[in-house]
């Protein structure tokens, strides 16, 4: 049988209203009335139920990531980046990854919003986000502009493009081949391959 919430209350010997403050950073409390519900949490094993919380309107304190795939070690360092950034603030990852099948991304989508995740970050290059994304859903975009509404996070790849082309030339390079990887997943890279 699983613990709950009175069984906290019981075992910190406090109210269950204390104990759901403690969980809900909510309202005045001791520090030693908040030492003793974590510590019955921690003894008794307790995790707050993440689908009650969902229903009654709270943040669900999870991130879905939608990622073409994890072969490229641009995205798998980045989803490792993305992890560290978010647990440090106590949000927990959902990672999905598409392999540009843009409904595979609907799907995962459709999931993610369905498990009230309180914001996605995509790196989809299928155009699945262009129909569907908007603003009333908080997503951000990783390396590719999907619309006005939605915020981009991306390099400046011209510019990075002609800083690798200054120091070949600097170094008096005459014959380059440039290895860019599956031309499917070209689009990140064009500009990078022009400057």
């Amino acid at each position: 049988m699983s613990v709950t919430i009175r069984d906290v209350a019981r075992e910190a010997g406090v109210s269950v209203a204390t104990v759901s403050r403690v969980i809900n950073s909510k309202g005045y409390l001791s520090p030693a009335a908040i030492t003793k519900v974590q510590l019955a949490m921690e003894k008794l094993n307790y995790q707050p139920n993440a689908a009650a919380r969902r229903l009654q309107g709270k943040s669900s304190a999870t991130i879905g990531v939608i990622l073409p795939s994890l072969d490229n070690p641009l995205y798998s360092e980045l989803f490792e980046h993305i992890e560290d950034e978010l647990s440090g603030r106590h949000y927990q990852t959902l990672l999905c990854t598409s392999k540009n099948n843009s409904a595979k991304e609907e799907e995962y989508f459709k999931l993610l919003k369905s498990n009230q995740v309180d914001g996605i970050i995509s790196g989809s290059h299928s155009d699945f986000l262009i129909e569907h994304g908007n603003a009333s859903y908080p997503i951000v975009s990783f390396d590719r502009q999907i619309s006005k509404e939605i915020p981009t996070v991306r390099s400046d790849n011209l510019a990075g493009g002609r800083a690798i082309a200054g120091k070949v030339v600097e170094r008096g390079v005459k014959n380059v081949l440039i290895l860019s990887g599956s031309k499917e997943d070209f689009y990140p890279i064009n500009d990078r391959v022009t400057g």
